[in-house]
Formats: structure tokens, sequence, C-alpha cells
């Protein structure tokens, strides 16, 4: 398991923008956390990669607000 920043992780994988990942942290922080993919250092956000591709895969990012 590698974390990574945000700014890390956006450079890493080119089909997320940064505008894209702001977006899906504002609306879905707390389910992420919960599921252990994203963490907070003081204000630092770090994403466990594997966990996110996972979590993408099983389709949880399909609706981000809530609206399908």
């Amino acid at each position: 398991m590698a974390l990574q920043t945000v700014k890390q992780f956006i450079e890493t994988h080119p089909y997320m923008s940064a505008g894209g990942m702001r977006h899906l942290l504002f609306f879905k922080m707390q389910e992420l956390q919960s599921a252990g993919i994203v963490s907070r250092i003081g204000r630092k956000i770090l994403i466990d990669s594997e966990a996110f591709e996972a979590w993408v895969k099983g389709g949880n990012a399909q609706t981000v607000r809530g609206d399908a």
C-alpha cells in the first residue's frame, strides 16, 4: 500500500482530473475515509491508490452527488 497526496495521485492516474478529484473528495470524503481509502494528516489528504482503484472498479463512483 502506497499513500499518495492528491497531487501525486492525479499525476500518476491520468484518468482523474484535479477538478474531478476535488469534486469526488467533497461529496464522498466520509465514505472514502470509512473505507480506509483516504487518510488525513492535518489538512493533508493521502490516498491509497490500490484501494481507490478497487473502490472505483466496484462501481462506487458512478454517482457522486447522490443523484442517480
